[in-house]
């Protein structure tokens, strides 16, 4: 007996589980726990919402008595602003070293943050010029702050933040309190930096190119790492730590470069089966980087807005920089950066660590769809994609027509596109019966002599089409076993459905 039951009108319907689909590389959401309250301490802190660095940072302005030197990429805080004006008005004197013209120079902005951050700027410049001597350069991109650099109460702080009220407020940063002895070292490369390095330099409103004074002589290398014309303590120090761990290495940087000798060791070291965890933002040009350092089996922890530069390492030694990792910033442009051991080296320990157990994302370089998963940013042809993953999805495939009701009842067609994501997708198509194709004749028909209707009276009905072939036509599923005796007795090539069943 055949199938007579196959409804011809309703949709098939085939669920497929997408659990385990492979997805490359791509950052996958992971569990996050809690960061502690009271993280770092009186001489290292992270940038956070209480504003604890901030206020040490204004604090210590306001006890300047002679000078204050400050050098930043970008300066955007009222409260910063407000506290140099302050202590100008006093009779400190305030120099600024800036990389303005780089960011004045943009045409265009990439968003609403840089466009705030460039319209801040320019309003700090106004109010500070009649009181600071500013000098810029476009390498200017240490980040620090000092009072009183020749005299015994010498302050400064060195920091990974722009001075800018989201850098130092909802940003991964640090801020590390300098010695006295740190102080004058960096001192010394400010001093040498401001004078001989500048390119620009505030003249009322406007910045009027400036030349090299040729008299304050390069300093020795001293406290202060650098990255200068004549050092590149930075980088020689980065390379040292990467390569005299023993077990563990925990780097946090906004910049990554493939190609960098740094970035080459981190990889080398993780070959080697040091346990290596990395910190960055996530970022399309640091990608190269982070995807090959996530392949060879280094932890790789993404977060929004993270731009700290640090380096740890399991021998309790470790650094807190301005350079990213990359050519600008280890090998060119003007960076400070500081050696840690003892207790600075452990805060720092546990403040990277805290960091990490807080990353939103982590980079798996084989992520597949898992029942937990919802969404992913996929590295893929140079692009990072975010993706959603939702728990069900549908396709419709179409249409499938058959050629005979004897032949099987086709099943699901092979999607011609991939699969779009989701936990499981359901997959629909129609299967449309055989029909009798137009000015079809009854076979029987043909012998009578008055041919003027060719219409069959009953069904099963043995006809033949346009195209010579013989059909045997049913008007229900009823018929059709007889119609299969019929095909078979009268070499009928298939059994189709009436036009108008």
């Amino acid at each position: 007996m055949m199938d007579r039951d196959f409804d011809f009108d309703a949709h098939q319907i085939k669920t497929v589980s997408q659990i385990g689909r492979p997805l490359g590389m791509a950052w996958v959401s992971r569990t996050r726990f809690v960061s502690e309250p009271d993280l770092g301490s009186e001489g290292l802190l992270p940038a956070d919402a209480s504003r604890r660095l901030e206020d040490a940072l204004v604090k210590m302005i306001g006890a300047a008595q002679e000078m204050v030197v400050l050098c930043s990429f970008l300066v955007a805080s009222d409260r910063l602003t407000e506290a140099l004006e302050t202590a100008a008005r006093r009779g400190v004197r305030v120099y600024m070293m800036l990389a303005s013209e780089a960011r004045l120079g943009q045409e265009r902005e990439e968003d609403d943050f840089s466009k705030r951050c460039r319209k801040d700027h320019e309003q700090m410049l106004r109010r500070l010029a009649p009181h600071a001597m500013i000098r810029s350069a476009a390498h200017y991109h240490a980040k620090t702050v000092l009072i009183d650099p020749k005299h015994p109460n010498a302050q400064g702080w060195l920091l990974t933040a722009n001075i800018t009220d989201e850098a130092l407020t909802r940003n991964e940063e640090l801020g590390l309190r300098l010695t006295i002895e740190e102080v004058r070292s960096v001192f010394a490369e400010l001093r040498h930096a401001c004078w001989e390095r500048a390119e620009h330099r505030m003249i009322g409103t406007d910045f009027k190119p400036t030349k090299p004074l040729e008299a304050v002589e390069p300093p020795s290398e001293g406290l202060a790492l650098v990255t200068s014309p004549t050092h590149r303590s930075i980088r020689e120090t980065a390379l040292h730590l990467v390569e005299q761990a023993e077990t563990r290495i925990i780097v946090a940087s906004f910049g990554w470069a493939l190609d960098h000798p740094v970035t080459k060791a981190l990889i080398a070291r993780a070959k080697a089966g040091v346990k290596i965890t990395i910190l960055a933002r996530i970022r399309p040009t640091a990608m190269p980087a982070l995807a090959a350092l996530a392949e060879v089996g280094a932890e790789v922890c993404g977060f929004e807005w993270l731009h700290a530069k640090a380096i740890w390492t399991d021998r309790g030694r470790a650094m807190i920089m301005t350079a990213n990792l990359e050519r600008r910033g280890m090998d060119e442009g003007f960076e400070l950066g500081v050696k840690l051991e003892g207790a600075r080296a452990s805060t720092l320990r546990q403040i990277l660590d805290v960091w990490e157990g807080a990353a939103k994302h982590r980079l798996d370089p084989a992520a597949a769809i898992k029942p937990e998963t919802e969404a992913v940013k996929r590295w893929r042809n140079g692009a990072l994609s975010d993706l959603q993953i939702p728990k069900s999805r549908s396709v419709d495939l179409g249409s499938v027509a058959m050629c005979s009701l004897l032949d099987p009842i086709p099943g699901c067609p092979s999607p011609e596109d991939e699969l779009p994501l989701a936990h499981e997708v359901i997959l629909q198509w129609r299967v449309v019966p055989p029909r009798v194709s137009a000015n079809a004749s009854p076979v029987d028909a043909e012998e009578k002599t008055d041919k003027k209707d060719k219409t069959p009276e009953t069904f099963p009905a043995l006809m033949r089409e346009v195209s010579g072939r013989r059909v045997v036509v049913i008007s229900d599923h009823a018929q059709l076993d007889a119609a299969a005796r019929i095909a078979e007795e009268r070499g009928a090539k298939a059994v189709v459905m009436n036009r108008s069943a």
